[in-house]
């Protein structure tokens, strides 16, 4: 199966590229992204930048060269929830937006508020995550161009979605995949609270968190054959 791999930090790519070889890399605009193998995966491993323009951007162009059939999008969030913590992996079902009116997003194209995970891959994640012992929630991710590093903007931000954790790709590559009728799957590991700490915090455990959620997509695609 060809997988498209994408991330915004090398740091969420790193763990990946100590495990597959060789790699093989692939001329895109907005540089290039490496291909390989992980188990029977032909895959691809594709730099983001950080950002919903650059994710939305670096998706389509890896879509038009390398046809994936499925697109993952691993890497670190901050926590909105009360019951996610750092180092939790969180398994997104519904990606949306907090700062585009989710009412503007139903009455134009694509007409959806919120792009679903593909289901067969979340399951297979969550039973993943479980083999590895690695500690997961599974529920909506919300995406913006925010570092989140204020409590007041927790709350109002968790307020209005309800979404376990909050990051700034994710729903940008969930909606280039809605668009091109590919399944996807985002994986987050949590490096803050986005809170007041959360600067301190990602310095602390931005690597961590990224190797995690690297971890539990290494483990998933070695089961899911």
């Amino acid at each position: 199966m060809k997988i498209a791999i994408v991330a915004a930090l090398e740091a969420e790519l790193s763990h990946l590229k100590e495990r597959i070889g060789p790699l093989e890399a692939v001329p895109c605009p907005g540089g290039a992204f490496h291909t390989g193998h992980i188990g029977p995966h032909e895959v691809a491993l594709v730099r983001l930048n950080i950002g919903k323009v650059n994710a939305a951007c670096k998706t389509q162009a890896v879509i038009d060269r390398f046809h994936p059939a499925l697109i993952i999008n691993t890497g670190i969030a901050g926590a909105l929830s009360p019951d996610v913590h750092v180092l939790d992996t969180v398994i997104g079902t519904q990606l949306g937006y907090h700062d585009f009116d989710p009412a503007l997003m139903g009455s134009f194209p694509p007409y959806v508020q919120s792009f679903a995970a593909d289901a067969q891959w979340v399951h297979a994640a969550a039973q993943a995550a479980d083999a590895q012992k690695i500690p997961w929630k599974k529920g909506p991710i919300t995406t913006g161009d925010l570092f989140v590093s204020s409590h007041a903007d927790k709350e109002r931000i968790y307020g209005s979605t309800g979404a376990l954790c909050v990051e700034m790709e994710g729903c940008a590559v969930a909606h280039t995949a809605f668009l091109n009728e590919i399944p996807f799957l985002i994986l987050r590991a949590i490096s803050d609270s986005a809170d007041d700490a959360a600067e301190t915090d990602y310095d602390t455990f931005e690597q961590k968190a990224a190797d995690r959620s690297a971890q539990l997509l290494l483990a998933l695609l070695m089961q899911a054959v």
